[in-house]
């Protein structure tokens, strides 16, 4: 990276990406937070593409662009029922005066809807599509193309965290709305167990981790449906340094070994790379929410806090989030039992080719390795301790902020629960990749069809190109293009105008006979 000629525009475009991250994140009103959204969204389509040469990140940058647009319809319908019926834009405002509209109703295509709920659901769309929730979340793994250090900022900062970031800024709102708060719980607890399920059968070094980040987001939309604000922003806060970790430290691999990102071509990592391969082991723990690191401090105050409201949504999504964890465990030790543990099943000149990474480098993540487990221990009683004002007026403290003191006395099974099922996906992995691997290849013939359908995603991208691109495609070539631009308004415009201008002088033409 450091020896690529176009290094300026690289570092110019991060400077870029922050510049709209702080717009986002400080702004007090809708009109420049959407500003900030858009900014990060346009230098994440440059970022990925920066190798432009390349077809794959071409591809990537424009999904990422359109299916961040198809969401950013639903803000842009949220900001505007908030300023054509409230009048006002500005947050401080906004959240004093909204209760009086709790029941003003507006008529959108001839439907009655009540106003509140409607805007709450138009900004969710908005956070479907930035935070990658299930239906729009493709565009993640396709994001995968542009450089390491790109793929560690959109996942770990103010990119696909913004969606996050905007419910809990109008936490005021939504605190208000049950029926989108029950929506955004079970898109979240699905996208959860989805992304989950689907990083089991990946084999790209950064699509696995890219899965885990949309899963570690599905917990935060599903804690925010029941309430849990600070908790949320606390998993936010950890997951963003052991996610730059693992996204970094996959990077070293990628450098190290020739650019090679497939986990079926890598093993025995650990002879030659042992940094990497402790940032990785500590990493992964975080990610698992292994007791005393980062992850655990968070992960399970969620699925408690979800545990602890007695309503039917938030227990289901306590369930799925524990099926999540046994996941989360899974993929996170197959893909360090593949990467550091296993035989080596690269061509072997290679393995002596492998080159270390300077120190300024391993300086730099030994910091950040010691924030990733440190962090979540030192800033827990800041963000989820009772009685904190951490955050101020900035998010909304209800009666559900009191909760925190019942988690002290839930049955000691029910709090283990995510410790066993997280526990139980990591054995399984190393058992299965370590002395099961002919049971594995026995499964994988005779359902092969499910493997096949899990390794393709469900075939979400087939379905999207069948049935919605071509689609649009040949709508707009044949109807729009070929029928209204070439055809209708070119016809009545600068084609037509010059046909009639010559049928005119040709007429002219005539009446003179040169007499």
């Amino acid at each position: 990276m450091f020896l690529d000629a176009h290094l300026p525009r690289f570092v110019s475009y991060l400077a870029l990406f922050t510049f709209f991250m702080l717009v986002l994140v400080f702004s007090s009103n809708f009109l420049l937070l959407f500003v900030g959204w858009e900014g990060v969204g346009l230098c994440s389509y440059l970022l990925i593409n920066f190798w432009f040469t390349r077809i794959k990140a071409n591809k990537g940058a424009l999904l990422a662009l359109i299916m961040n647009r198809f969401s950013d319809v639903g803000l842009s319908l949220g900001i505007y029922f908030v300023f054509t019926n409230l009048f006002i834009l500005d947050f401080n405002c906004l959240f004093l005066i909204f209760s009086f509209y709790l029941k003003t109703f507006i008529y959108f295509f001839n439907f009655k809807l009540n106003l509140l709920n409607c805007i709450c659901f138009c900004l969710f769309v908005g956070c479907i599509g930035k935070s990658a929730q299930i239906g729009l979340h493709t565009w993640l793994v396709f994001a995968m193309e542009g450089p390491t250090p790109v793929s560690a900022l959109i996942h770990a900062a103010t990119m696909v965290t913004a969606g996050i970031f905007l419910i809990a800024r109008c936490s005021f709102l939504f605190d208000f709305v049950p029926n989108v708060l029950v929506f955004i719980g079970f898109v979240g607890s699905f996208t959860c167990f989805f992304s989950g399920l689907l990083g089991i059968f990946q084999s790209d070094l950064k699509r696995i981790i890219a899965f885990s980040t949309s899963s570690q987001l599905g917990y935060m939309f599903f804690s925010m449906s029941t309430k849990n604000y600070l908790g949320s922003f606390f998993h936010l806060f950890n997951h963003a340094w052991f996610k730059a970790l693992l996204f970094l430290g996959s990077g070293l691999i990628i450098h190290s070994f020739n650019n090679e990102q497939d986990v079926r071509k890598l093993g025995a990592l650990n002879l030659k790379l042992r940094f990497s391969y402790i940032l990785f082991f500590l990493g992964s723990f975080c990610l698992m929410g292994i007791p005393y690191f980062s992850g655990f401090y968070s992960k399970d105050f969620l699925l408690e806090f979800s545990f602890c409201k007695s309503l039917i949504s938030c227990s289901f999504v306590f369930y799925l989030g524990v099926l999540s964890a046994f996941l989360t465990s899974f993929y996170s030790v197959r893909l360090f039992v593949l990467v550091f543990l296993k035989k080596n099943n690269f061509f072997l000149p290679l393995f002596f080719k492998v080159h270390k990474t300077e120190g300024i480098f391993l300086l730099l993540l030994f910091v950040l390795c010691f924030l990733s487990l440190a962090i979540g221990y030192f800033f827990q009683s800041f963000f989820v301790s009772l009685g904190s004002n951490f955050f101020g007026f900035s998010v909304f403290y209800g009666l559900y902020s009191f909760l925190n003191n019942s988690l002290e006395f839930i049955v000691l099974k029910i709090k283990v629960i995510p410790l066993v099922f997280s526990c139980f996906g990591c054995f399984l992995a190393v058992f299965i990749y370590f002395r099961c691997n002919f049971y594995l290849l026995f499964l994988k013939l005779n359902f092969f069809f499910v493997f096949l359908f899990l390794s393709n995603k469900f075939f979400f991208d087939k379905v999207y190109n069948s049935f919605l691109v071509n689609f649009f495609i040949f709508f707009v070539f044949f109807d729009v293009f070929r029928f209204l631009d070439k055809g209708f308004f070119e016809f009545l415009g600068p084609r037509g105008f010059i046909f009639l201008i010559n049928a005119i002088s040709y007429k002219y033409i005539q009446a003179q006979n040169g007499v």
